[in-house]
């Protein structure tokens, strides 16, 4: 251990059976949407929030998408969202140059740093101005959009105050009428104005020179300034120069396309962005119907991060519009085994039927959205620990009916084959009636409900672990350690989340070689509680002439 870089190593072992507390929870889903950002993540707390950012749906590709995230939103308000497309088709609304998605990495600012533009010299906002505007987004209707520019004219080194210009924003409006100050020609600044269907929604002073700092003392280089403050473009100034910019009425931005469907691989690259830890952080992540994505969202995110949990469904092909419900049994059996064994991921199998209002249709969706809406409800509303299934804590919302309604004795087919079951049951509903996370060993995290709350307690102890990096291993230290966790564990099992604790950090575990090797050793053993799944009930009829005490089981 000497030598390896400081860091804190979190470890589970499940020994088998012979809010932080009052966690909400927040989804991630990469989604196939008419709109939205391509470069960054979009944060969704209601259904206005969802038809304002990634737009209401068109086509039964995109209505899936949104309508897994409507699920869920009746039930949670946080979702984080990252937006797949097909980069060699979507391109971004644009003034005068050719721009092509394909190739684009991290940053759309990076990919115009990296000349991934044709060629500014078609630009058609001014001839020789090597100042380019983008929408942030690949959407028709980034097409609405327009930029007009004004540069101050004068060669007075005091603040310009607009007095005797007349540069027009459109031909109602100008920059005097809608800017206090304009922009100081000795910081090589311009004023920009965006419009959104010839309506002015942003107004920017921002300058040509990197290292330009504004009266408030932010750099305000066009480039960042208007990467970081606007909601609705992008502008590149490459190197442009002060000299060359003139001003320019009200352009608007043209030639931008969502581009053809994205592809398997196009929403692989949108969920590897779900990847890195220091990135983004989040509870559940959804696989909805982009079914030859599971593998890789289990694999890659859930396997790989360690804390969060994959909730999957069954392809389409095996249960819609196959009348056999044997049949449709056996095929997410066979689906289900296709998968890697493990306790970071759930598998739910049914679809639900319900209403697109957009279109006017009746759509099947994977039921995803509401098991993890569910989950996050019964979280809020009780703990975290209270599992998210039956009569009273695992009621779906907004169903038309089920793909299918399993039997008794499909339903015991699917259990034992580690899938949990959404049934309908008469007088009290359609109702999610099984937990199981994605593992055959009889461990605690064998249920969705002991994974959370042992996911919620290991990142509560991590959020303050490495604050213990460079101390010194002594007694005085473990007992510190010691007492941040054990009246954290001590409320939850008050709380009925745990059966019993152990918090093992002193010299047993802490020998003189692990302190050489410049480690530290803390080991928390916990009794989850277990949920009852199945309850027996005997009447006994006893004769008139028989003492009840003489009944026995």
């Amino acid at each position: 251990m000497a030598g390896a870089r400081p860091q804190t190593i979190l470890k589970e072992l499940s020994i088998p059976a012979a809010t932080l507390i009052n966690a909400t929870g927040r989804m991630a889903f990469a989604i196939v949407s008419e709109r939205g950002r391509i470069d960054d993540f979009m944060y969704i707390s209601n259904t206005l929030d969802l038809e304002n950012t990634v737009g209401v749906p068109t086509s039964l590709a995109t209505s899936v998408d949104f309508h897994l995230c409507k699920a869920f939103l009746a039930y949670g308000n946080d979702i984080v969202l990252y937006r797949a497309i097909d980069s060699d088709t979507a391109e971004m609304s644009r003034i005068g140059f050719d721009f092509s998605l394909t190739g684009y990495t991290d940053s759309l600012n990076e990919a115009a740093d990296e000349k991934l533009f044709t060629d500014s010299t078609l630009h058609t906002l001014k001839s020789g101005m090597d100042l380019e505007f983008y929408a942030r987004e690949p959407y028709v209707l980034g097409n609405d959009l327009s930029v007009a520019i004004c540069k101050w004219d004068s060669t007075d080194t005091a603040t310009p105050t607009w007095q005797d210009v007349t540069d027009v924003i459109t031909e109602t409006t100008t920059f005097p009428d809608e800017f206090e100050y304009g922009p100081s020609p000795t910081k090589s600044e311009i004023a920009v104005a965006v419009l959104n269907d010839g309506v002015i929604v942003e107004k920017f002073i921002v300058s040509l020179d990197e290292t330009n700092k504004n009266d408030a003392g932010e750099l305000n280089w066009v480039d960042e300034y208007i990467a970081s403050k606007s909601a609705y473009i992008y502008a590149f100034g490459g190197s442009s120069v002060y000299d060359s910019v003139v001003s320019v009425e009200s352009t608007s931005l043209a030639n931008g396309t969502a581009g053809t469907t994205a592809s398997s691989d196009d929403i692989q690259t949108a969920y590897s962005k779900f990847i890195p830890k220091n990135d983004i952080t989040f509870d559940y992540i959804m696989g909805g119907q982009h079914t030859t994505n599971r593998s890789y969202i289990l694999d890659n995110i859930c396997e790989v991060r360690k804390d969060c949990i994959g909730f999957f469904s069954p392809n389409r092909s095996d249960i819609i519009g196959i009348s056999d419900t044997d049949t449709i049994v056996d095929n997410i059996v066979i689906d289900r085994q296709t998968f890697t064994n493990s306790v970071w991921a759930t598998y739910s199998g049914n679809w639900k039927l319900t209403r697109d209002i957009y279109r006017g249709k009746d759509i099947w969706i994977p039921i995803d959205g509401d098991i993890i809406g569910n989950k996050v409800r019964v979280n809020t509303e009780r703990e975290v620990w209270i599992p998210a299934a039956g009569n009273t804590n695992g009621r779906m919302k907004n169903v038309i009916k089920l793909a299918f309604n399993p039997t008794a004795g499909q339903q015991n087919t699917l259990y034992k084959n580690g899938i949990n079951h959404v049934v309908f049951k008469a007088g009290k509903g359609y109702i999610v009636d099984g937990q199981k996370t994605m593992t055959d060993k009889n461990i605690g995290v064998s249920r969705t409900h002991n994974r959370d709350v042992l996911r919620v307690m290991e990142q509560y102890v991590l959020s303050f672990a490495d604050d213990f990096l460079h101390e010194f291993n002594n007694a005085t230290t473990r007992a510190r350690f010691r007492s941040l966790i054990e009246p954290f564990l001590e409320d939850i099992l008050n709380r009925g989340g745990l059966v019993d604790f152990k918090v093992i950090c002193d010299e047993t575990n802490n020998t003189p070689a692990v302190i050489d090797a410049l480690g530290f050793r803390c080991d928390v053993l916990v009794k989850l509680p277990r949920a009852i799944e199945q309850i027996t009930i005997t009447f006994f009829d006893t004769p008139i002439s028989m003492d009840f005490s003489e009944v026995t089981a």
